[in-house]
């Protein structure tokens, strides 16, 4: 049960006060990332003194969060995430479970894509957030429940439905100083947003809700600026703001007698509406120390700490004004009597210096820059990127003469150096996306999402709110570079493990950073198929262009035709032989088989039967082969003179004629 405001004030309090010396941490890593640096009040004072500030942490923050940045989220959904979705006592390791796993993963991919187009530094905001703080804070807010919310409380929804063309999801990225984070062994307890905002950005962000701030927009005395303190757990949500710009100020949100009308209530304290917290923040350092300001390392944490940048910005001023203080100093000395009415002339190149008998010139010598300053300034500059960054990820320049697989083995080695900042933002990002399942899960609808492949491009993708486990939601994310030299080198991994440890090429692909290896492979077979049909067809039209299928066609008939004389000479018997004869008949076709006849020019006549009957042809036709005597379809030319050629007599038919 929620409790009065005022408690929720001091618990806010207490939150701020055990984070005052992490702010100050927070405060010099901004210092060196916007190159913010102020000299001691003693060197401020001399007018010979020009500031010196070293660029060195910047530049080193700039390259990890380009090097991070240039790497691409890769989401899994393991297929036990989606068994809700599937029939009853479908296997996780189903390839129907894995199907359903990659259509989630593309649903997913879609809504992050659309929600990073809202500002377009989605990525970069989250490695620059683990970089500089080692710490990682953001808001996942549902639009379509926010309009139904606006809508149930008579609220203008307008705003709300333009914001939905960007996507169902916004996800909003906040500065860890603004948030005030309570974890325990367990997870994030607590979250209070405490940030000063304008009037109409409280307007924009909190719509309806901040009417009481709205209506006090056109007057003459109404405030420049106020904290909102948005407070979070999971009994528990409420919010109020103040006037003014300063978070840290006791009577902004401690119970005192002066500031209770000042006090504007956005929210009264209620409990949570969703079983889960919108805003998501993770840490990375060490749980070893139990200081905030020592859990949280990031990147430059030890150039904060050991005042190396304070000491190369102070030895850089120090040599840097000494060398222009000293730059005026006189060059020249005269000597002798009446010297000082010598004339330099210096409207010639070179100078011109007209001297009397006694008088003397001597040019003096330059005082070149302080040898130990020098070197001091460079051993600091050189400390700060040892601390921070190898110099390759800032240049990205090769050595001299050296081989490409070195030069990509450094540079793999130094990214390397980010790994802990990279695997807090692969955290962060997976519980992103665990946070929009949740979100239509307890609110019900479904998360739409289109493919981007080939193949299936434009196929709708959902996930249904009904079909989600809160309890089984199993999936990762992992920043993926994608640079050509790292694609080689897994390509030729997974060709070596394909060969030597026989693994499935599914699990292979999900390795290379795949999304979809059922559809990959799919695509691949179909696309050997293809190509064997192409080839298949090109060969056919070469062969016919060049008249190989016609000379083909002719050997082979010569072959079968030799064949068939072969097998003729073997039936034969010999000749005077014990019961022969010699072959009779016309054209020697006598004793061959009537199967054979066609291939060898046709039936002879006088095993048709004498000249045969016109139009009675075919196998159909042939007693040989079981067929019909031709005599039987036409028996009106069953005749001598047909069937023989000749009369009675023995006349030739024709002659006869």
């Amino acid at each position: 049960m929620p409790k009065k405001l005022e408690f929720y004030r001091t618990l806010a309090q207490d939150m701020i006060d055990a984070d005052v010396e992490l702010r100050e941490m927070q405060t010099q890593m901004d210092r060196m990332a916007h190159i913010d640096f102020q000299l001691p009040e003693k060197l401020r004072r001399l007018e010979w003194v020009r500031r010196y500030i070293s660029t060195s942490p910047f530049e080193a923050l700039r390259a990890a969060t380009r090097v991070l940045s240039g790497y691409g989220p890769n989401l899994k959904v393991e297929p036990i995430t989606v068994l809700n979705a599937l029939e009853e006592n479908t296997s996780p390791e189903s390839e129907t479970a894995r199907e359903k796993a990659n259509e989630w993963e593309k649903a997913l991919k879609w809504q992050y894509s659309l929600s990073a187009k809202r500002l377009g530094m989605l990525l970069t905001d989250v490695n620059r957030s683990a970089l500089l703080y080692d710490e990682i804070c953001g808001m996942v807010i549902h639009m379509p429940t926010q309009l139904k919310r606006i809508e149930a409380r008579g609220g203008n929804p307008k705003r709300y439905k333009a914001a939905m063309r960007f996507g169902d999801f916004a996800v909003i990225m906040l500065n860890p100083q603004t948030v005030h984070v309570r974890y325990s062994a367990y997870m994030t307890e607590a979250v209070l947003i405490a940030s000063p905002m304008k009037p109409q950005a409280v307007v924009d962000f909190w719509g309806e809700k901040a009417s009481a701030i709205k209506s006090k927009m056109d007057e003459d005395d109404a405030p420049d600026s106020y904290v909102v303190f948005h407070y979070q757990d999971y009994e528990c949500e409420t919010a109020w703001a103040v006037p003014g710009s300063d978070v840290t100020h006791t009577e902004y949100v401690a119970e005192s007698p002066t500031d209770k009308k000042s006090v504007i209530v956005i929210l009264e304290p209620q409990e949570p509406q969703d079983p889960f917290l919108h805003t998501i923040c993770l840490r990375g350092g060490t749980t070893l120390d139990s200081g905030p300001e020592n859990q949280r390392i990031p990147l430059l944490w030890p150039v904060w700490k050991a005042d190396q940048w304070i000491n190369a910005n102070v030895a850089g001023t120090l040599q840097q004004s000494g060398a222009i203080a000293e730059f005026g100093k006189p060059k020249i000395a005269f000597s002798g009597p009446g010297s000082e009415e010598i004339d330099y002339d210096m409207t010639t190149p070179g100078g011109r210096i007209d001297l009397q008998p006694g008088h003397d010139v001597r040019e003096l010598q330059a005082n070149p820059l302080d040898p130990a300053m020098s070197e001091l300034l460079d051993r600091r500059e050189a400390t700060i990127n040892n601390a921070t960054l190898a110099r390759i990820l800032v240049t990205q320049e090769n050595q001299a003469g050296e081989a490409f697989a070195s030069y990509s083995l450094r540079l793999n080695q130094a990214a390397g150096s980010l790994m802990p900042w990279k695997q807090l933002s692969e955290r962060w990002l997976s519980m992103m996306f665990t946070t929009m399942l949740y979100w239509v899960h307890y609110t019900g609808g479904k998360i739409k999402g289109y493919s981007k492949d080939t193949e299936t491009k434009g196929m709708l993708y959902e996930i249904d709110g009904e079909d989600i486990d809160p309890e089984k939601i199993y999936l990762e994310v992992e920043l993926v570079a994608d640079v050509p030299s790292d694609r080689l080198s897994k390509t030729t991994a997974a060709i070596q493990q394909a060969r030597e440890l026989k693994r499935p090429a599914v699990d292979i692909l999900e390795e290379m950073g795949v999304m979809d290896p059922e559809q990959a492979i799919q695509r691949y077979y179909a696309e050997q198929f293809t190509n064997a049909a192409i080839s298949g067809k090109l060969q056919l039209i070469n062969m016919e262009n060049s008249g190989e299928i016609q000379r083909m066609v002719e050997q082979r008939a010569q072959e079968m035709h030799q064949q068939m004389m072969a097998s003729f000479e073997q039936m034969q018997p010999p000749p005077g032989g014990p019961g022969s004869a010699p072959p009779t008949g016309p054209q020697g076709f006598e004793g061959i088989p009537p199967e054979m006849a066609g291939a060898l020019g046709g039936m002879p006549p006088n095993l048709m039967g004498g000249q045969g009957i016109p139009g009675v042809e075919g196998q159909g036709f042939n007693p040989g082969v079981g067929g019909a005597p031709p005599a039987m379809a036409s028996p009106a030319m069953n005749t001598r003179e047909t069937q023989l050629g000749q009369t009675r007599g023995g006349e030739n038919t024709e002659m006869a004629l």
